[in-house]
């Protein structure tokens, strides 16, 4: 079976991307200020005009009173101001929340890259399936590729064993299209899959 598909207007599939295939801690962390950073925002979207002076007059006096101000960055200032107002959750609990729903996180305004910057690859699903009576792990990972989500099925037994993935079969334009083909595949498709990036 071959692990590499071109599906009419997404162009040719790249070679296997290198790296682990997995989010990585560091971009984790990344996500999760990019999430902080969003509230803050929609925060100071919602100040009337009039609201900002005597808001930043606030911010600037917590600022210094816990010694993070910057007279030269007053919006640096105002955003660590309104980050300690908001009920923010910890990187933990926010972490639980994108493990549990990753596919909304992504659509709730994950900040994708410019047409032409590739993004780093993110799991979206999660499959188990049976192959030689051993449980393994099929999720999908998907990543931004210009104007459209390409993916992979990486497959693991466990999370700290080494896995096997194919190469990235997956081209659309809407993730949730892509995640939905992921979804229908058969058991019996997955471990085809399998059988092919393992011999």
């Amino acid at each position: 079976m071959r692990t590499q598909v071109d599906r009419g207007g997404c162009g040719t599939p790249r070679a296997g991307r290198g790296g682990e295939g997995s989010t990585s801690a560091s971009a984790l962390r990344r996500q999760y200020a990019e999430y902080c950073r969003r509230q803050t925002v929609g925060l100071l979207e919602l100040v009337p005009r009039e609201g900002i002076r005597p808001l930043y007059r606030q911010a600037r006096e917590w600022a210094v009173g816990v010694g993070l101000h910057e007279s030269k960055d007053p919006m640096a200032t105002l955003h660590r101001f309104c980050r300690e107002l908001l009920p923010l959750p910890s990187f933990e609990v926010w972490l639980t929340d994108y493990e549990s729903h990753r596919l909304a996180h992504l659509k709730a305004g994950t900040t994708y890259p410019h047409v032409g910057e590739p993004s780093e690859p993110v799991t979206v699903a999660l499959r188990e399936v049976e192959h030689d009576s051993i449980r393994w792990r099929a999720s999908l990972d998907v990543f931004r590729d210009g104007d459209l989500w390409r993916g992979y099925i990486r497959f693991h037994r466990g999370v700290t064993d080494p896995h096997v993935r194919t190469g990235d079969i997956f081209c659309e334009e809407e993730l949730q299209d892509l995640r939905h083909r992921f979804l229908t595949f058969t058991s019996t498709t997955l471990v085809a899959f399998l059988r092919s990036v393992l011999s």
